[in-house]
């Protein structure tokens, strides 16, 4: 079980990174730590510690292919949590990297980063 704790979570998102950041770290075991990660993210007390716990799983899932699926949720929530602060500028670019990144995307991660795409319209 990953630590939790209030705001800020600055043990949680150490761990998340230290973890994921292993050398050699098995593809099934990143997926484990995003998706764990994620139902944190209910949970979460403030907005502002939802969105640093957003932008870690992002980092984590950059690049990898195989937590594509996941990393198109992360930022459909990362664009609507930026758009409840008034930052449309802002949320209106996280949504553009997931459709500049669905040409390299699985077909089922397509699909998520193109349902992403079309709820920000």
């Amino acid at each position: 079980m990953l630590p939790y704790y209030t705001d800020p979570p600055p043990k949680l998102i150490e761990t998340l990174n230290f973890i994921s950041k292993r050398r050699s770290q098995k593809n099934g075991a990143i997926t484990t730590i995003v998706k764990t990660g994620m139902t944190y993210l209910d949970t979460a007390p403030s907005a502002s510690v939802k969105q640093k716990l957003v932008v870690c799983l992002r980092d984590i899932t950059d690049g990898k292919i195989y937590v594509e699926g996941e990393r198109a949720t992360l930022t459909m929530m990362l664009a609507m949590l930026l758009e409840k602060q008034g930052k449309i500028n802002e949320a209106a670019d996280v949504v553009q990297e997931v459709s500049q990144a669905i040409h390299g995307a699985t077909h089922a991660a397509m699909h998520a980063a193109m349902h992403a795409a079309m709820h920000a319209v």
